[in-house]
């Protein structure tokens, strides 16, 4: 295990607690099963709007609305489930699957400058391959990922290929 690596899920500050309204914060963790921080470790946190459209139980074509994200290579594609993301306003959120065809891999490390929360929900994923996909630490699903902005990640790869399901959000309350 890598140093930083956690083997059991830590509180996630900020996710609000078992009582409170689900939002961009709660959803994920309560999805994973992961602890929540208690109310008193969150003072001071401010909630940002959500101002994704309203979205009620439909079935997901799995088979259609797929596309290759802009600079990822092909073999990679991603189905919008929902997003108001303003990548030049600094504002909204977004949430979609991403899909790695098996062997296909990224070249350089990702950064961005909003907050980025990734499950693996089936496959594998290795995490710091170099340029010509080698290398690298392996996941299997189910794996979690939360990364504010301005982290270094990636590059990626999938050896057997795999599934993520992701949520990318700016902080409103610091613009």
């Amino acid at each position: 295990m890598r140093s930083g690596h956690r083997s059991s899920p830590a509180p996630l500050a900020g996710c609000g607690d078992a009582g409170a309204k689900m939002n961009v914060f709660t959803l994920p963790a309560r999805l994973l099963g992961l602890k929540l921080a208690a109310p008193e470790a969150r003072r001071g946190i401010s909630r940002m709007p959500m101002n994704k459209p309203h979205l009620e139980f439909s079935r997901v074509d799995m088979a259609a609305g797929w596309a290759i994200p802009e600079g990822y290579p092909a073999g990679i594609k991603q189905k919008i489930l929902a997003s108001d993301l303003d990548e030049d306003g600094k504002t909204g959120s977004r949430t979609r699957l991403l899909r790695f065809d098996p062997g296909v891999h990224t070249t350089a490390p990702f950064v961005h400058d909003h907050w980025e929360e990734v499950y693996l929900l089936s496959g594998d994923l290795i995490v710091g391959n170099d340029a010509q996909g080698a290398g690298g630490e392996s996941f299997q699903a189910p794996t979690y990922a939360c990364r504010p902005p301005g982290v270094r990640h990636g590059p990626f790869k999938s050896a057997g290929g795999c599934m993520l399901f992701e949520i990318h959000y700016y902080d409103e309350s610091k613009t």
